[in-house]
């Protein structure tokens, strides 16, 4: 079954986003991306030097809709009820999935087999798992690294990347010998981020290897892996260089053998908002083995840490306006995943930053917080004209602050409907008086 999706031009190009299904593909099906519009045309460049069709296989989670087609990414939402909060999402400009948003459980299974590695030369696999859906992006196989110089030395193999990233070459493969050099060793279990493995040989079953790929490092030899850490009093705020460092929300607790210590902080200078960011502190026998800062995808203000667990940040801003967003930090991926934007849109008080502001609201477009503003233009000779100000961030900032006057000196407008990233922006004096504005062109494109 192929499902026709959408076409439409691209930087001087027409393009089309095809959805493919049928039993062939296991279930799974396929977004098949050519330029043009004749399907057929497209599909006989497939030899060629420069091919003008690529197609990507989406993991096996059924059916999916094309959700939107936003500048050069494709989001796409499952049929399946049952992953009906996830979102899938395809950057067309460098060909690669961007971290899948939503419920992502791992399902741990074993593979048939190896045939994806490229394991170093020397090496031999006895096994290799994956997430049962693909849905991890994580793969993990175990084996001997062979060759005379590390005899006896087991191996694991951790692949980041999905299987369209493996064939580009564009997955990340890393090695990790054993602790111990017993032969090879085989995996048990993946449960969450670890990894357990025993060796091969029946000397030595009673020796458990655990691999945290969360922190991609050896757990010691009868740890239990478990996270529990959990919420702590915060320090008090202290300067630091001219800037105050306020942390806002605190969890700490042993991690894997470690001890795990996260703190959201607030910093600001002069009384003025500057950002918010979360460090991570690892101690291992009073020995600091990690400090990380992570700054968040998008500068929502200050943000409280919910909750910790199986190697999984969960944020939840403070702001109101962005009360009902979610950031994840999959510290197994080691990066951010996409969050669930609502396109809500709140009203705020103006502030002083442009005097002549009537209306202020902030909202999410395409990954990125705006504060907007109407108005009326101060310029000698036009009072009549009226203006859409613009400012990144959560409020008005003077040295940021972008204004567009409306097509025609209509007075002041105000904001009666938006369409995805289209405003319409509706005359004070005359409701029958509409101008649209795109905010991802910063454009008036309609009357």
């Amino acid at each position: 079954m192929t499902t026709t999706g959408p076409s439409g031009p691209g930087a001087g190009l027409t393009v089309s986003v095809w959805l493919r299904f049928s039993e062939s593909l296991a279930g799974a099906g396929e977004l098949v991306v050519f330029a043009g519009s004749d399907y057929a045309a497209a599909a006989q460049t497939i030899e060629t030097a420069r091919p003008r069709i690529a197609t990507y296989a989406l993991p096996a989670i059924g059916p999916v809709h094309i959700r939107t087609i936003a500048g050069s990414q494709v989001t796409l939402t499952p049929r399946d009820a049952r992953f009906a909060n996830v979102r899938l999402a395809l950057d067309l400009a460098t060909g690669r999935w961007r971290a899948p948003a939503g419920g992502w459980p791992w399902t741990w299974q074993p593979q048939p087999d190896c045939s994806t590695f490229a394991p170093p030369a020397g090496a031999t696999l006895v096994d290799c798992w994956a997430d049962a859906l693909d849905r991890a992006l994580m793969y993990v196989a175990a084996g001997d690294a062979g060759g005379p110089a590390t005899p006896r030395q087991g191996l694991l193999l951790v692949d980041q990347g999905s299987l369209a990233d493996q064939a580009l070459g564009l997955d990340r493969l890393a090695n990790y010998p054993t602790p111990g050099r017993m032969g090879a060793v085989r995996i048990v279990a993946a449960s969450g981020p670890w990894i357990t493995l025993v060796p091969v040989d029946p000397a030595h079953l009673d020796t458990t290897f655990v691999f945290d790929l969360t922190t991609r490092r050896w757990l010691p030899l009868g740890t239990t892996p478990t996270w529990q850490v959990t919420e702590v009093p915060c320090p008090p705020a202290a300067p630091a260089g001219g800037v105050l460092i306020a942390p806002i929300s605190c969890w700490q607790g042993p991690a894997d053998g470690q001890e795990l210590r996260l703190q959201s902080i607030r910093y600001t200078q002069n009384n003025q908002y500057i950002s918010t960011g979360v460090t991570l502190t690892a101690t291992q026998a009073a020995a600091v083995v990690a400090a990380i800062w992570y700054a968040f995808p998008l500068d929502l203000g200050p943000v409280w840490i919910r909750a910790v667990t199986d190697g999984r940040l969960f944020l939840v801003p403070t702001a109101p306006p962005f009360a009902h967003l979610r950031l994840v930090y999959d510290f197994v991926a080691g990066h951010w995943l996409v969050p669930a934007f609502s396109g809500a849109s709140t009203a705020i008080e103006c502030g002083t930053a442009w005097p002549a502001a009537g209306h202020c609201w902030t909202l999410v477009v395409q990954d990125s917080v705006l504060t907007l503003a109407e108005g009326r233009a101060a310029a000698p000779g036009d009072p009549a004209q009226g203006v859409l100000a613009i400012s990144p961030g959560l409020q008005l900032d003077a040295a940021t602050i972008q204004f567009y006057p409306t097509p025609r000196a209509v007075g002041p407008v105000h904001a009666t409907g938006r369409d995805g990233a289209r405003l319409t922006e509706t005359a004070d004096q005359d409701d029958r008086i509409k101008f649209v504005f795109d905010l991802r062109t910063r454009q008036w494109v309609g009357p």
